[in-house]
């Protein structure tokens, strides 16, 4: 699932075997009339429902900010594959995005300003 609402119900799924699973058990089975069973059936729920978004979010620290957040860290790595730049190793990429390294942290050049890819409006902007 692609969008904000899809991933909030597979992180909720993903913890409900975690410590936080009884919380998330409270607030699935007193939120709706039947318990969605999978993450899919959770989305499609979730969707009229930004209280228990709101609820979801704060228990499984998934705001849509991270979301966001992860959103633009897959362009930024498109950008730096796109100029044959070295992407971030697998644990980087896995790391959780509010615990990952900043992109500067990661430049295998010399200097910042080789490794700065900048988006084209600020190229032309540069040159002109």
């Amino acid at each position: 699932m692609t969008d904000y609402v899809g991933k909030l119900a597979e992180e909720t799924f993903r913890l409900i075997g975690d410590e936080k699973g009884p919380l998330l058990e409270i607030v699935l089975n007193s939120s709706f009339k039947t318990r969605p069973p999978d993450a899919g059936a959770l989305a499609g729920e979730l969707q009229s429902r930004a209280d228990v978004q709101a609820r979801l979010a704060s228990l499984t620290e998934y705001t849509p900010s991270k979301w966001l957040l992860e959103q633009e860290l897959e362009q930024v790595e498109q950008r730096r594959a796109k100029f044959d730049m070295h992407p971030p190793d697998e644990a980087e990429s896995a790391a959780d995005t509010y615990k990952r390294p900043p992109i500067w942290d990661s430049w295998d050049s010399a200097s910042p300003a080789e490794a700065y890819v900048a988006p084209p409006s600020i190229l032309v902007f540069c040159r002109g």
